[in-house]
């Protein structure tokens, strides 16, 4: 039987602070960083106040 995966989603993410941000064991910069996240950690990230999301 083959493991499942997870869905993962592939976006810009930018902290607002200018030293970055922390969230979801990932560091953000201030310049924004390409990530893919799973479900469980967008959820989590389009929530936090202190980044900010780019399609």
């Amino acid at each position: 039987m083959a493991a499942s995966k997870k869905k993962k989603t592939s976006l810009t993410v930018k902290a607002k602070s200018k030293n970055g941000f922390y969230r979801c064991g990932l560091f953000f910069p201030h310049e924004g960083v390409e990530v893919e996240l799973t479900s469980e950690q967008l959820e989590r990230i389009k929530v936090e106040p202190n980044l900010i999301i780019e399609p």
